[in-house]
């Protein structure tokens, strides 16, 4: 976790409220239905996640305008619905490698004093002034995680190219039980992130409490992540296989149809 985040906590005490509270009812109710069924619904869970990440990455960090950010979205949204299944894979082994990051940089991560807000900075926010200040953090927390990455020996990078890859491979071999730890995951993340959002709308410091007893939120995530990866492969494994086998047999019986009416008006003609 960046070190800059206490101060993104602090400064959450005066934005907008509408920027907290729809965002964050947004992921919980979203990372809810991924946690809970995300690999029953590939293909709305594909173009959801790939417009949602593009149009913050687009806004955010590479600062596009608004419209920009849209087209892109969409555009990344339709190509990430086309091939599901592919983009889940790829998405497993991003989350993988930018978790194993975030834990293999955090001895290079400053730790930077808490900046208190002034009485100016308390009074709320616009829409936005509170969306500036948003890009304005996005771009330091890139910059924290650059220079963190640029402090790590080369045998981490190497840890985390090896994950990447693992993943993508596992991901091509064991494709559902991959595709169910990918849903699982990003589910709980949206979940802790939304619960967090709704928290600081609420003015409490959510974020300082996970800093502070991290053992045990680790813990609530790796079982919440394990829960919903064996819920889903017990729910949707067997339908996807049959899905899958039925696609195969419906294209056979097509084919053996096919065949069939091409052997009958020979067979008519002759008896004529």
């Amino acid at each position: 976790m960046p070190e800059i985040v206490p101060n993104i906590e602090q400064a959450a005490k005066g934005f907008y409220p509408a920027v907290l509270v729809m965002p964050g009812a947004a992921a919980l109710l979203l990372g809810l239905i991924i946690w809970l069924g995300g690999l029953g619904i590939r293909k709305f869970l594909a173009a959801v996640v790939g417009a949602a990440a593009t149009a913050a990455v687009g806004f955010f960090i590479l600062g596009c305008d608004v419209i920009l950010s849209v087209v892109l979205a969409v555009l990344v949204a339709v190509a990430a619905a086309v091939i599901d299944r592919v983009f889940l894979v790829i998405l497993a082994a991003v989350l993988a490698t930018a978790i194993g990051f975030t834990i293999l940089a955090t001895p290079f991560f400053e730790v930077p004093a808490v900046v208190m807000p002034s009485q100016e900075q308390m009074r709320p926010l616009t829409v936005e002034q509170t969306l500036d200040v948003l890009k304005t953090y996005a771009a330091d927390c890139a910059d924290e995680a650059k220079q963190a990455g640029s402090q790590m020996p080369v045998y981490n990078w190497a840890i985390l190219a090896g994950l990447g890859v693992i993943f993508l491979i596992g991901g091509f071999v064991f494709r559902d039980s991959v595709s169910a730890l990918c849903c699982g995951a990003m589910g709980t993340m949206l979940v802790f992130a939304g619960m967090i959002l709704l928290l600081l709308y609420k003015g409490t410091a959510p974020i300082s409490n996970i800093r502070e007893d991290k053992s045990f939120y680790t813990s609530v995530f790796m079982a919440m992540v394990l829960f919903g990866t064996a819920l889903q492969l017990l729910l949707f494994r067997q339908g996807i296989r049959k899905a899958a086998e039925g696609g195969e047999s419906a294209q056979a019986e097509e084919k053996e149809a096919g065949g069939e009416q091409q052997k009958e008006p020979r067979t008519s003609w002759r008896n004529k």
